[in-house]
C-alpha cells in the first residue's frame, strides 16, 4: 500500500517503472524570423522565410528521448493589427523538424507562395512552432513569432489601358523610323 491507496501488483509495477524515468519539462519556442522580407509583394509571388526554433528542457534528459522529439513549424500571413488567429492565411504545409537539441537553435527555411486570392493590405508573417499543441510544454505562449514589420500585399492586376502611340511626322514607307 502506498500513501494509503491500495494498488494492484500491475499498477504498482507501472509506478515503479515510471519512478526510474527522468521526467523533464520541454519548452519549444519560435525564437526569431531570420530572413528579411520584401516590403511589397503581389499575391501569387514566391518568398523565402526562415524561422529559428529553440528547445529548452528543465532537467537533464535522455539525449535519445530528446532527439526523437519532432516539432512542427508552419508559416502564416496575418492581417496587420488583427489578434485573432482564426483568419490567418496558411503559407506552408506543416513541416516536421527533428534533431532538436536542448539549448540549440534549429533553422527552418521554407519557400512560400502568397495565395492568389489574398486581399491587398498590410500583413505580418508569422511562424508557429507546434501549432497543434502535440507536445506538452511548460510554456505554450512562446510558440509563435511575427516578423518585425508588415509586408504590403497587392492583388495582381493586368492593365488593359490603350496607350497613345507616337511616331515621327517625317516617316517614309520602307525606311526605319528609329
Amino acid at each position: 500500500m502506498r500513501s494509503g491507496i491500495r494498488l494492484s501488483n500491475r499498477a504498482a509495477s507501472v509506478i515503479e517503472a515510471l519512478e526510474s524515468r527522468t521526467m523533464f519539462s520541454v519548452d519549444l519556442a519560435a525564437a526569431a524570423l531570420v530572413s528579411k522580407l520584401p516590403d511589397h509583394v503581389i499575391a501569387g509571388e514566391k518568398i523565402t522565410a526562415t524561422a529559428k526554433a529553440t528547445v529548452s528542457v528543465s532537467a537533464d534528459s535522455d539525449a535519445a528521448e530528446l532527439r526523437s522529439l519532432k516539432a512542427t513549424v508552419q508559416f502564416f500571413l496575418r492581417s496587420e493589427g488583427v489578434v485573432d488567429a482564426s483568419s490567418d492565411i496558411a503559407l506552408s504545409k506543416v513541416m516536421i523538424v527533428s534533431g532538436l537539441r536542448a539549448g540549440k537553435a534549429k533553422l527552418v527555411t521554407a519557400k512560400l507562395t502568397i495565395p492568389l486570392g489574398t486581399s491587398g493590405g498590410a500583413y505580418s508573417l508569422i511562424a508557429v512552432v507546434d501549432g497543434q499543441n502535440v507536445i506538452a510544454e511548460s510554456n505554450e505562449a512562446n510558440n509563435f513569432i511575427a516578423a518585425a514589420g508588415p509586408t504590403a500585399v497587392a492583388t495582381p492586376f493586368v492593365s488593359l489601358d490603350i496607350l497613345p502611340v507616337t511616331y515621327p511626322f517625317n516617316g517614309q514607307v520602307g525606311v526605319p523610323i528609329f
